[in-house]
C-alpha cells in the first residue's frame, strides 16, 4: 500500500486558505479530509496506509466527539464508527472545515 494523498497537494497543506490538521478541528465541527499522511518516514507512511484502510480517506467526513481530560486522545466519528487517534496520529490527517449542507456522494457525515 502507498500513502494516501490529495490530488491537489497545495490546497491540502495545513494553513493554506481553510485548511488545518484533524487535531485542530473543535469538537463537534464537521470536517472534510483533504489528505492523508504529509509527514515523511516509514511509521508515517505505514500509519497513513491504516487510516486508509479505516476509511479516512480524502473526501470523507469526520467529526472530533471528544477529547480526553488532559487533551489526548481525542475520539473521531469516521463514516459509522468510532476512531480514537493521538494527537500525533491525527496531525497527519489534513481537513477542511466543512460547510452544513454539503455532502459527497457515498460519504457519510
Amino acid at each position: 500500500m502507498t500513502t494516501v494523498h490529495s490530488s491537489d497537494e497545495s490546497a491540502a497543506r495545513p494553513g493554506s486558505a481553510g485548511t488545518l490538521t484533524l487535531d485542530q478541528l473543535e469538537v463537534g465541527r464537521l470536517g472534510r479530509v483533504l489528505a492523508v499522511g504529509a509527514e515523511v518516514g516509514d511509521v508515517a507512511r505505514r500509519l497513513a496506509d491504516r487510516l486508509g484502510a479505516l476509511g479516512v480517506l480524502p473526501g470523507t467526513s469526520i467529526r472530533p466527539l471528544r477529547r480526553a481530560p488532559l487533551g489526548d486522545p481525542s475520539v473521531y466519528r469516521v463514516c459509522d464508527f468510532d476512531l480514537c487517534l493521538r494527537d500525533a496520529q491525527a496531525s497527519l490527517v489534513t481537513v477542511t472545515v466543512d460547510v452544513p449542507g454539503t455532502t459527497t456522494a457515498g460519504r457519510a457525515s
